[in-house]
């Protein structure tokens, strides 16, 4: 993937699933990622990223493309 920052390359660092987290990663992320995607799917993963030119780091969210197009279609649920 390409830096938000710089558009330089980027390396994972780490990845969790989404039943991983027990192990791993931060509380904010994992209620991030329950709130986007846990509601339709558990099958998910996040991964921690870091450029390699401006040291910039980020998460993604990733999931299959037909659930990401069903999530779209049925829309975030209402709290």
């Amino acid at each position: 993937m390409t830096c938000s920052q710089c558009g330089g390359d980027t390396r994972v660092v780490d990845s969790r699933t989404a039943q991983s987290f027990a192990k791993g990663l931060t509380g904010k992320l994992r209620a991030t990622g329950e709130q986007l995607v846990n509601w339709y799917t558990s099958d998910w993963v996040a991964r921690r990223r870091v450029c390699r030119t401006c040291g910039h780091s980020g998460t993604t969210i990733e999931l299959y493309a037909d659930d990401f197009r069903a999530i779209l279609k049925e829309g975030l649920p209402h709290e």
